[in-house]
């Protein structure tokens, strides 16, 4: 699907830098726009976006896997940083560049700032399976949770379960839409109570249960993150 590139704005920096632009929505693309809905963060005023995972679980996956993927798209090596404060140990990769947000924002239709209300971009859900395969990929690499639990009293934790709890009701809408029309069979509720550390919290939850849901994730989709691949391997 080819993009319409006409709203890019370059600053002399983007220039200097050599910054490519991807001319096509293709799988790689895809993949990083759900990768953003989950993990990425855009800053309208500096124009700066960054992607933050755990730094333990995470730290391979973003140096081996995302920061290829984004030099392979934009021609550039996003910056690496570290936090080891506890509770908030996170690796962050960062760029600061006028094109990149205006692609982002302008023609792919990324939220800036928060992200609570936002869809899934129009282009995706309009777009042919594999790219959206790519894009819940991605976006299930991040937000998702992958686990077992049981089904009976001193059963074995053995009954697979990916889930998500997001405050985002529309992109939760719109992901059991793509995930319905795929043939999978979420389990959904939406503005829901759930109390967290003592504080009031509205939520929705999409679940996709049972064996014969994840063995069809695993042959259509997959996971790209180790913190989900590993738990389906052991």
């Amino acid at each position: 699907m080819q993009l319409d590139l006409s709203k890019l704005s370059y600053s002399h920096n983007d220039i200097k830098r050599e910054i490519k632009i991807p001319e096509y929505l293709d799988e790689d693309l895809a993949f990083l726009m759900g990768l953003h809905l989950g993990d990425g963060n855009i800053f309208s005023k500096s124009h700066d976006i960054n992607y933050t995972g755990n730094l333990y679980e995470e730290y391979n996956w973003y140096i081996t896997w995302i920061l290829p993927l984004l030099k392979k798209k934009f021609n550039i090596m996003f910056k690496i940083h570290h936090d080891t404060r506890p509770k908030r140990e996170s690796i962050r990769i960062r760029t600061r560049s006028k094109v990149i947000f205006t692609f982002y924002t302008q023609v792919l239709m990324l939220p800036p700032g928060k992200k609570d209300s936002c869809g899934i971009p129009y282009m995706i859900m309009r777009a042919p399976k594999n790219i959206q395969k790519a894009f819940l990929r991605g976006y299930i690499d991040t937000d998702f949770c992958l686990t077992f639990t049981r089904r009976k009293k001193g059963g074995l934790n053995k009954y697979p379960k990916i889930i998500l709890n997001t405050n985002n009701q529309q992109l939760c809408k719109d992901t059991v839409l793509l995930l319905q029309e795929m043939g999978y069979i979420p389990y959904f509720r939406y503005n829901f109570y759930r109390p967290r550390y003592d504080q009031p919290l509205f939520s929705n939850e999409i679940n996709i249960n049972g064996k014969e849901q994840l063995e069809k994730w695993m042959r259509e989709i997959g996971f790209s993150s180790p913190k989900h691949f590993t738990k389906y391997y052991i």
